[in-house]
């Protein structure tokens, strides 16, 4: 692929203001071809986490990242070393400065069964939401599809997301605001990375709320690093450019 599909200049410039749709969650493999580590290897994910904050804690919210509201955690109530019980849909900030509401709720799996994502039970009673297979429609509105799950081809789960309009009228009857988190990552393996021009083998672009990093390295066969101490004494050195969040 070109230098471009890896800086995502089109996909850094879209904001969810003016958006129809504002993904909750996500989790998407959107493409995975050959074998790791090996030529002609192209991958790319997009995941996304997302948590109602309430209007008077925006300057904490903002200090959130991936680590915080992305999909590494699932939902489930606990008791804390005070005994107190925090319901499965609260976030409790460090420290406790502040409570977030999760509006997907992702149910965590036994054995080898997917999860399962909810759909926050107050969004959809206070909307007045029908489901329908992976959609919820609203049926005062001559059934407007107001809520939809995406899957993939394989039907796995790729993204939940909800109109913006409904998510806007709620969070903004709540006194909230939405705090997004997204991760993207792309890879591939090529005999040659010469079409990369970075100036080094690892760059990286900061703005307000957003974080770019590229990188490009030479691999044996298999993915270990090229001149690394664990890898084979010769092998044909392979190039790997990859970008993140």
């Amino acid at each position: 692929m070109d230098q471009a599909w890896f800086e995502m200049a089109d996909i850094r410039r879209r904001g969810l203001s003016n958006a129809v749709w504002i993904p909750l969650r996500a989790s998407h493999q959107i493409q995975r071809i050959g074998k790791y580590g090996y030529v002609g290897f192209r991958d790319e994910f997009f995941g996304v986490g997302s948590l109602a904050v309430p209007v008077d804690k925006k300057a904490d919210a903002l200090q959130l990242g991936w680590s915080s509201v992305g999909i590494s955690h699932n939902h489930a109530g606990y008791v804390d070393d005070d005994g107190k019980y925090f319901p499965s849909d609260v976030y409790e900030s460090r420290g406790g400065s502040f409570s977030g509401l999760h509006l997907v709720l992702d149910q965590r799996a036994v054995g080898n069964e997917p999860s399962e994502w909810h759909l926050h039970q107050d969004f959809v009673t206070t909307l007045g939401l029908k489901r329908e297979g992976d959609s919820w429609l609203r049926p005062e509105e001559d059934y407007i599809e107001v809520a939809r799950l995406v899957r993939t081809a394989s039907g796995s789960k790729a993204r939940l997301e909800v109109r913006a309009s409904h998510l806007r009228d709620y969070i903004c009857a709540r006194g909230m605001g939405l705090v997004v988190t997204s991760y993207r990552e792309r890879s591939e393996v090529v005999p040659d990375a010469s079409h990369i021009s970075w100036p080094a083998d690892r760059v990286e672009d900061k703005t307000e709320f957003d974080r770019w990093v590229g990188g490009k390295m030479a691999i044996h066969e298999g993915g270990r690093e090229h001149g690394g101490a664990d890898g084979p004494p010769c092998g044909c050195p392979k190039k790997r450019g990859s970008v993140g969040e």
